[in-house]
């Protein structure tokens, strides 16, 4: 019985055999189905027929998909969460420590950031340090907000994720993680993407998780908005907060399979 990495190998051959171009010199190119960042995964994903969701599932046979144009330096968001205590912590965060777009006709505070883990970094828009730091004893990931970089005690709440949340993040999402390498390559005006290369991460533990917490290895991607219509206006609208890494650091910590195609 052939494994779900096999069918996935498999339906990868089948790509690089056909294209949505007649020439032969453009064989396993795929026009893109969304314009930017994300039209590569989409694109994917739907050339595997599957159904674009939400859901805190993996996306194929069990296994989480990512494809990259650019494997050295880019970023992959492993899953998104927002902290788990207390309730309503993204909205503690804009509210408190976030601020008034400018270019927005709305007088409501947003927050956007990206932080490294375990290092103290200063938000200039909203005029706050944020750090994500791994607290042992409390068995959480925490996000500390302070007025100064030497300030020793965090003016924010406990805001923070448990590890049990967490751990059932990574047990539901990164049983199997695969990382679809890609070329991007512009046709008559049209971007297309041909995907290349196969590399499996398995099971990424609690443990190795809160290694690469403590050694910067991981960013938090703030995405905090607000919602500017609808029965939610002015109500927190949160674009995914998400666990991101670098390939290479992944590659360090977690065991990886390099599959042929």
């Amino acid at each position: 019985m052939k494994s779900n990495i096999e069918i996935l190998r498999e339906k990868l051959i089948d790509l690089s055999n056909d294209s949505d171009l007649e020439m032969p010199m453009y064989r396993g190119w795929y026009k893109a189905h969304r314009k930017g960042p994300t039209g590569i995964g989409k694109t994917f994903e739907d050339l595997l027929g599957k159904k674009e969701d939400n859901l805190q599932l993996p996306d194929y046979l069990g296994i989480e998909l990512k494809a990259h144009e650019s494997l050295k330096n880019g970023l992959i968001t492993l899953f998104t969460k927002s902290p788990n205590t207390p309730k309503g912590a993204n909205t503690i965060l804009r509210k408190q420590y976030g601020y008034v777009d400018p270019e927005s006709k709305y007088d409501i505070p947003v927050l956007h950031s990206t932080l490294c883990t375990n290092k103290r970094q200063y938000n200039k828009k909203s005029n706050h340090y944020f750090e994500v730091v791994n607290d042992r004893n409390m068995r959480e990931i925490k996000i500390n907000v302070y007025n100064n970089p030497d300030q020793v005690d965090s003016i924010s709440p406990n805001i923070a994720w448990t590890y049990e949340s967490i751990e059932n993040s990574l047990n539901k999402k990164l049983k199997t993680l695969a990382i679809i390498s890609s070329d991007k390559k512009r046709i008559d005006g049209n971007i297309y993407y041909k995907y290349t290369g196969l590399t499996v991460f398995n099971s990424i533990t609690l443990q190795t998780f809160l290694k690469m917490v403590d050694d910067s290895k991981l960013f938090v991607d703030l995405r905090i908005g607000v919602n500017h219509s609808g029965k939610n206006i002015g109500k927190t609208h949160d674009h995914g907060t998400g666990f991101r890494a670098r390939f290479k650091d992944l590659s360090n910590y977690v065991e990886k399979t390099e599959i042929e195609i």
